[in-house]
């Protein structure tokens, strides 16, 4: 499925999006527990594929100016109607560059997008130019297991694997040791890692490995 594929079901759902996510037990908004520590009130945090902001509306409430990015508008739309982002904008996040300057922001996050992307070198690459020096660098992705259509003959912890989910969605999963050298080759290093199993959403399908990291852009 292509991203525009993608961008169609996020505009289709959108209006379910935050009942469907609590129903896979996903809770997007711990990973600003994970930064609290290296976070202060007035930091400009970017929230790369921002969705409805689920994942970026607590560091609102902790005083951080929330700027959003993401590929569909009414996932925007709904963003926005919530009144706690600084600022929006609509962008395609194939589309590289980003809309923004070097070292603009303090910190970055992603949570419910890198598993979308097989590639991610061009948005650590982007994250590492637009983050200032020792900002944080929070983000969520599917790790490389054993699951339908996957066998372990096909895990590749030096690169990442895709499969069809049950949704008609081609989704990646990404080997610990191809992120480490993603990490290293753009300047980031890791501060805190947590594994979580996800809802697949079907009884009888095994859980999603997920995984999140919490890094530091070095000088």
């Amino acid at each position: 499925m292509k991203p525009d594929d993608v961008q169609k079901i996020n505009d289709k759902s959108a209006d379910m999006y935050d009942e469907s996510v609590g129903e896979h037990r996903y809770h997007p908004e711990f990973i600003s527990g994970l930064c609290y520590e290296y976070i202060k009130q007035g930091d400009r945090l970017l929230d790369i594929g921002i969705g409805t902001g689920l994942a970026s509306i607590n560091f609102a409430r902790m005083g951080l100016r929330v700027h959003g990015i993401d590929h569909s508008e009414k996932m925007m739309d709904l963003c926005r109607s919530k009144g706690f982002a600084d600022e929006l904008k609509v962008h395609d996040l194939n589309d590289i560059p980003f809309p923004y300057p070097d070292r603009y922001f303090d910190h970055v996050i992603t949570s419910g997008v890198l598993q979308f992307f097989g590639e991610l070198d061009p948005i650590f690459k982007e994250v590492a130019r637009m983050i200032k020096p020792d900002g944080i660098f929070a983000f969520v992705l599917r790790e490389q297991a054993v699951t339908e259509g996957v066998g372990e003959e096909d895990l590749r912890p030096d690169s990442y694997v895709s499969h069809m989910t049950h949704y008609g969605i081609r989704a990646f999963m990404h080997g610990d040791e191809y992120i480490r050298n993603l990490m290293r080759s753009n300047g980031i290093t890791g501060l805190k890692e947590l594994r979580f199993l996800l809802w697949s959403g079907l009884e009888g399908l095994s859980d999603f490995n997920f995984k999140a990291y919490i890094a530091r852009k070095s000088q």
